[in-house]
């Protein structure tokens, strides 16, 4: 094992200690509500996960690979806080230059248009945290130049936006919105990586849906025995097995090519595959849990929605299934077998 192997389990060890003490079901559900965040939030950044990724003087500089385990930890937990797209966020801004802002940081997924005044025009429908953090990142296009953009929350006019996960999202229309600072993307693809980041997420929230399964699976009676013992729930049980077993491997096969640059192609396997895991997954789940894990004082409905939530951002799996599609016929017959193979 590496040092930056450990030093990225280590991460994921504090971060699931901190956040086993002070979030559980109820708080999930008081910051869905709105609860403000800056305590938890503050107790991450001391930790150091913020900057996991991001390279510089700043950052720890680790890999995706040796970031996956405070991924997976974020997503077992019900991403309390917008780690995910700090992380991300910090990275790209480091990769390009530019200074980072204090306090969490929000992702946009839409294409902005770039003036020659470094101005931003263009709307995003959804930005997860956004009415929690202090900057938004997104990225943005000046005729053929991409760039990345980074905006104070605080010069923009939000309105509030719902999503099936219910965390604090925002909408947002910018017409000439002066931009913080911006600079030309060096290869980057923020989008790409909040969908591997997703993928991860998911990976981790699959866990902890199937141990709950499980659990509940052995202690709820039935004609006189555990449901567990009946061959359809078992079924479903090892379904949800199957299936949080493929997304893992997914994921590790997608950190292992966004390490290698190969950032399209890693988000394009990773969302088609967790994407249906989280499909069936929940499906399943709640067919053992029957009515019971719908109820609002259940935990599986904070589990199962944001599955819902995370397989639609960043590109569902359709669309990164069609993305993969395209790449290969663009690619022509003669790179097939070197992309399945390799």
């Amino acid at each position: 094992m590496s040092q930056e192997t450990h030093i990225g389990t280590l991460l994921a060890d504090q971060l699931d200690k901190l956040f086993t003490r002070q979030v559980d079901p109820a708080k999930l559900v008081a910051i869905e509500a709105g609860l403000p965040i800056i305590d938890i939030w503050s107790a991450v950044e001391q930790q150091g996960a913020a900057l996991a990724l991001a390279g510089g003087d700043i950052g720890a500089g680790l890999s995706w690979q040796e970031t996956l385990p405070m991924l997976r930890t974020l997503g077992w937990h019900g991403a309390p806080v917008p780690l995910a797209e700090t992380l991300i966020g910090a990275s790209a801004l480091t990769a390009v230059g530019l200074d980072l802002p204090e306090g969490p940081i929000a992702i946009s997924t839409a294409e902005f248009e770039l003036d020659d005044h470094n101005r931003i025009t263009g709307e995003d429908q959804l930005v997860a945290w956004l009415p929690q953090c202090n900057a938004l990142v997104g990225q943005s296009h000046r005729n053929t130049e991409r760039c990345l953009f980074v905006v104070a929350t605080g010069d923009l006019r939000l309105r509030q936006a719902d999503s099936l996960a219910r965390i604090p999202s925002a909408s947002l229309t910018l017409q000439h919105q002066p931009v913080t600072a911006c600079a030309a993307l060096q290869g980057q693809d923020i989008v790409a990586d909040l969908a591997i980041v997703r993928a991860a997420m998911i990976s981790g929230i699959l866990d902890r849906v199937l141990a709950l399964t499980v659990d509940y699976a052995n202690t709820r009676q039935q004609f006189g025995r555990t449901i567990g013992k009946f061959q359809a729930i078992q079924h479903h049980v090892a379904n949800i097995a199957m299936q949080t077993a493929q997304a893992q491997a997914a994921v590790i096969f997608a950190c292992q090519q966004r390490d290698c640059t190969n950032a399209s192609h890693a988000a394009a396997v990773a969302k088609i595959c967790t994407g249906g895991a989280a499909t069936v997954s929940a499906s399943a789940a709640h067919q053992v849990l029957g009515a019971i894990g719908i109820t609002q004082e259940h935990e599986l409905h904070l589990l199962t929605r944001r599955l819902w939530q995370w397989r639609a951002e960043a590109g569902s799996d359709h669309y990164w299934a069609e993305r993969l599609g395209r790449n290969v016929i663009n690619a022509g017959g003669p790179a097939l077998w070197p992309l399945i193979a390799g």
